[in-house]
């Protein structure tokens, strides 16, 4: 008695159909994750703006944004100017910083030159970031106590986040 034999008409091998099943499987996968990234950064950025989460720098304006209503429009203008005044002391900066590109692309290069405008740009880095102190100062002096308080508590505790993230990146 002989046994019939396959004669390539019928199912695939087993083995052929459960490789196909895993590669399928994981290319799903692999399509769910990239579609997944993409949504994640589109979502992360429409709810949280372009700095993500926490703002940028100290924050001071999210801060004030989460003050009720009589207090934004105390808090508001003061901080309104502050930005201009610190966006004329950044727009200085990115000037000296160009004139140090120009120091060190000169031929021949001249020592001397790049110092000069390195100093320059530390000059006006420093008058940017007086001029960002002074506007904090403005808006927290016009803060209640309570304000204050719950400022610095936020501040610190932004801190404490920043000291343990680099304190464990190195893990």
């Amino acid at each position: 008695m002989t046994m019939p034999t396959d004669t390539g008409a019928g199912d695939p091998r087993p083995a052929a159909r459960s490789w196909l099943r895993i590669a399928l499987v994981v290319s799903l996968a692999l399509n769910f994750l990239a579609i997944g990234i993409a949504a994640g950064s589109v979502m992360g950025g429409w709810r949280h703006g372009k700095h993500g989460p926490h703002g940028k720098g100290g924050s001071i304006a999210k801060f004030v944004d989460r003050l009720p209503q009589d207090r934004r429009a105390v808090l508001e203008p003061i901080l309104a100017k502050g930005r201009v005044a610190i966006e004329a002391s950044r727009r200085a900066s990115r000037d000296e910083e160009l004139q140090l590109v120009a120091a060190i692309r000169a031929r021949p290069y001249v020592p001397a030159r790049f110092e000069e405008a390195l100093d320059k740009l530390v000059a006006a880095d420093t008058a940017a970031r007086r001029q960002a102190g002074r506007g904090l100062g403005d808006i927290i002096a016009a803060m209640t106590d309570d304000e204050r308080l719950a400022y610095a508590e936020r501040r610190q505790a932004r801190l404490e986040h920043k000291r343990h993230r680099d304190k464990h990146k190195d893990d």
